[in-house]
């Protein structure tokens, strides 16, 4: 805000917001951790929505060679995070996310960390459902081809054609079937891991 009033232009103000994000998001992981569920709904949601983005970008595709693409080229990194782009809208609810996330957590009680026995379970049974989704059955398919025929063009096939994306969202639809208490420990657990490594750096 303050780069705004003294006549920074509107990528600069962006600029400015990916800054203060940087710094507000590590001093507020262990809040963000006691949102429990809706925390992990929230961000799943977002990942999924990033996705989108991605897609958009590479002209429908989203496979290593796209998003290959994608980075090599300056100006399309750089629309992609422009002012009043997509990902500078995704960018602007991220933020807004932080914070209500943040506040949500200030005063929540400590979050268990400890998976349980059903967590585990549960876990172990969204794993095997996502094994039989048909995308991830036909990686697994060529990946076995792969192994009794090897070669770089097969292993070149087997990324041109794996939709990062659609496998994201799979993995996403999965995880936000998990049970409540689940989300929970999990979220928990990950936002620990991760507040503990800040503090270790």
């Amino acid at each position: 805000a303050e780069r705004a009033l003294t006549g920074s232009d509107r990528d600069g103000l962006m600029l400015a917001v990916n800054e203060w994000t940087v710094d507000f998001a590590p001093r507020n992981l262990a809040a963000i951790g006691r949102t429990g569920a809706d925390g992990f709904d929230q961000t799943l949601a977002f990942v999924s929505d990033a996705f989108g983005i991605l897609e958009d970008a590479g002209d429908g595709r989203c496979t290593a060679a796209s998003m290959e693409k994608l980075v090599s080229d300056p100006q399309a990194l750089a629309g992609l995070s422009a002012y009043g782009s997509s990902g500078y809208k995704l960018n602007m609810r991220a933020n807004r996310m932080l914070v209500d996330l943040s506040a949500a957590g200030s005063n929540a009680p400590e979050p268990d960390t400890v998976l349980r026995p059903e967590d585990e379970q549960a876990l172990q049974s969204a794993f095997m459902s996502m094994m039989q989704d048909p995308q991830v059955m036909s990686l697994m398919q060529m990946s076995m081809s792969q192994m009794s025929s090897p070669g770089r063009g097969m292993q070149s096939d087997i990324a041109d054609n794996l939709d990062i994306c659609a496998l994201g969202r799979t993995a996403i639809g999965k995880l936000k079937g998990l049970p409540s208490g689940t989300k929970s420990r999990l979220w928990g657990m990950a936002l620990s891991q991760a507040t503990s490594l800040k503090l270790s750096l």
